[in-house]
């Protein structure tokens, strides 16, 4: 997109939901009536949903492409978030989030792709992605906080997530402890935050939060062994929401939890509470009831043999079998 396409698509964009003929763009723009048209066929053509109506001019309506432009459009006054880039070729957000922090960016800045070619969650965990019917993006953060300080980013991206999904959708997402989103019984999405601390000062510098969220992939396309594992937001029906749409949301929602309690909006989404789990911990697999998530995120566990209560961290725990 040529930067005076981009600047129709922004004149468009701006009109919310409503025509603006060509006249006026090119009068704000100062550019020819013959400009506008070639930037709308341009944009049509990139696949951008633009309707010519008599006596008004065009109307952008909503596309499921992804446009940064579009997302900081969809931001509220409380979203925090400077700059939204666009990767074109993605091995992994976290990974353009690590590189961008080397360089002088913004104190939030957002990484969206639409695809990742070497995606992967906790402990290195690879998982599916298709072009373009996902969500895979990285919000790095220089918070300049000790740890103490921050809030518990993945508890509050899980919530974010579940909270602008059921306000966009009406669908009823859960979350698995600690960092996935699952959909009928299914995962759907999952949250990886990593952080950078100075030894000196002890202050966190830098926080990446990665969220890799199945937004259109269809049931069957998942590869054969994670069919019955995994799912996407729009498994089976058309997205009655777009990319753009979810992704602002979401991290409205974020900014807007940030400083309020939001550990009784995670159990309140959590299924795990309340039913058996296992896990291994230094090489010995233990069984017990999920009881409760603490004030700093871990796992209450009441152990089923000792009747013994512990709480398990999640920088080295994972679940291996948990009641559904």
């Amino acid at each position: 997109m040529n930067q005076t396409t981009r600047k129709v698509y922004l004149s468009l964009l701006n009109q919310q939901g409503q025509a603006v003929s060509g006249e006026k763009i090119a009068e704000s723009l100062g550019i020819s009536r013959t400009a506008i048209w070639k930037s709308i066929q341009e944009l049509k053509n990139l696949g951008y949903q633009i309707e010519s109506i008599k006596g008004s001019g065009y109307l952008l309506t909503p596309s499921d492409i992804l446009n940064p432009d579009e997302i900081k459009h969809l931001f509220n006054q409380n979203n925090l978030i400077d700059s939204v880039f666009l990767v074109e070729k993605s091995e992994s957000t976290q990974e353009d989030a690590k590189a961008a922090l080397l360089k002088n960016t913004p104190n939030y800045a957002l990484f969206v792709a639409r695809n990742q070619t070497v995606a992967h969650g906790r402990f290195k965990r690879a998982y599916y992605t298709e072009t373009d019917n996902g969500i895979y993006m990285s919000l790095a953060i220089k918070p300049e906080k000790s740890f103490q300080e921050m809030p518990q980013y993945t508890i509050l991206t899980a919530v974010a997530i579940v909270s602008a999904i059921k306000k966009l959708t009406q669908i009823q997402t859960k979350i698995k402890w600690v960092n996935d989103i699952y959909l009928n019984q299914k995962k759907m999405a999952g949250i990886l935050s990593e952080a950078t601390t100075n030894m000196e000062s002890g202050q966190i510098n830098h926080v990446i939060i990665g969220i890799g969220l199945n937004f259109a992939i269809q049931q069957e396309n998942f590869p054969v062994e994670i069919q019955d594992k995994a799912t996407s937001l729009f498994a089976k029906d058309n997205p009655t929401i777009t990319k753009n749409q979810l992704i602002a949301e979401i991290w409205n929602t974020f900014f807007e939890l940030i400083d309020k309690p939001f550990i009784d909006a995670y159990k309140r989404d959590s299924f795990i509470l309340g039913k058996s789990i296992s896990f291994i911990k230094n090489g010995v697999e233990y069984h017990g009831i999920a009881d409760d998530i603490s004030p700093t995120g871990e796992l209450v566990v009441t152990l089923d043999e000792s009747k013994k209560q512990i709480s398990l961290s999640s920088g080295e725990i994972s679940l291996s079998h948990f009641e559904q």
